[in-house]
């Protein structure tokens, strides 16, 4: 018996597992997976699982090379600007309420936006990734329509 089926059968005669003392080991290859005993006195760098980093191991091929994973390095998501535009119909109240309930704006900033709406056509609202900025969008045109109001609220990429 191996001493990983020791350590368990012992850790069940307690009823619990101590998942801690625990920790997986893989061959370069990555063919075979197994769990061994963690000695973090040995090792001397840690003392519990949460702490350890996990890094990319080294792979071997038969020349003797090793090739060293990198870690791929991910780029920010797009932004995109959630903008109002203006028409002759909607109140002008209403815009700066949609702006307060929809993107947290206090009453300065929003009448202040609404504004910008009335004087130049269109007024930033926020600046969101993609799915934020398309649900916030969703949820200003649908709050518009029921109301009655024609206002319309589109996004565009930064």
């Amino acid at each position: 018996m191996s001493s990983l089926q020791d350590f368990v059968k012992r850790e069940k005669t307690r009823r619990t597992l101590d998942l801690r003392r625990l920790v997986v080991i893989c061959d370069p290859k990555g063919k075979s997976v197994r769990l061994a005993l963690f000695l973090p006195v040995l090792l001397g760098i840690v003392h519990t699982v949460e702490r350890i980093r996990i890094r990319p191991m080294a792979t071997k091929h038969d020349d003797g090379t090793v090739l060293v994973r990198q870690e791929q390095k991910l780029k920010p998501p797009s932004m995109y600007e959630v903008l109002l535009l203006n028409d002759d119909y909607t109140p002008m109240e209403f815009v700066v309420m949609v702006l307060q309930e929809y993107f947290n704006k206090d009453r300065e900033n929003a009448t202040q936006i609404m504004l910008m709406v009335h004087r130049d056509g269109k007024g930033v609202c926020g600046l969101y990734p993609k799915d934020i900025a398309s649900t916030k969008v969703e949820l200003v045109m649908n709050h518009a329509r029921k109301a009655g109001h024609p206002l319309q609220c589109v996004m565009e990429e930064v």
